[in-house]
């Protein structure tokens, strides 16, 4: 394996997880960063429908939207594994997410389990998320009145 084959890897590997660490934090203008200008989702493993492409912002804002109804939430993404060809990638990773909230004084959780499978680009300005797929399996618990599926 050559240098810039890890080195490719090092950069897709922060960009999942500054994808985790981003949601966590509310931090939208660092989570738009990860995002080439379009993108592909695909939460059907949410109950969100069909595979859609948006602007990276039209995505940003939906996730926005729907993760600031949690006072607290924790993404994990482990196990990564990253495959690069040219200037294009692919990683899977294991996905648990913690939500929690408050539904009148009792705090309540919702819990997702899976995989995140991530597309990448290079551009100009180096690699970037194209595309989310979202194929979580289990889940515990509900989440708040007016979101379904689960952690974006």
């Amino acid at each position: 394996m050559d240098l810039t084959r890890l080195l490719d890897e090092r950069e897709i590997s922060r960009l999942t997880l500054g994808y985790a660490s981003a949601l966590d934090d509310k931090d939208w203008r660092a989570f738009r960063a990860l995002f080439a200008e379009e993108v592909e989702i695909d939460s059907q493993g949410l109950g969100k429908g069909p595979a859609a492409r948006m602007t990276a912002d039209a995505w940003v804002e939906r996730v926005r939207s729907s993760v600031e109804q949690f006072d607290v939430t924790v993404h994990y993404n482990t196990n990564q594994q990253i495959d690069v060809d040219g200037d294009r990638a692919r990683c899977r990773a294991y996905g648990l997410a913690v939500h929690e909230y408050r539904e009148g004084a009792a705090p309540r959780r919702f819990v997702v389990h899976g995989d995140y499978v991530y597309s990448f680009r290079r551009g100009a300005a180096g690699w970037r998320i194209s595309g989310v797929k979202l194929l979580f399996r289990l889940r515990e618990g509900e989440p708040p009145k007016g979101v379904t599926g689960a952690a974006r």
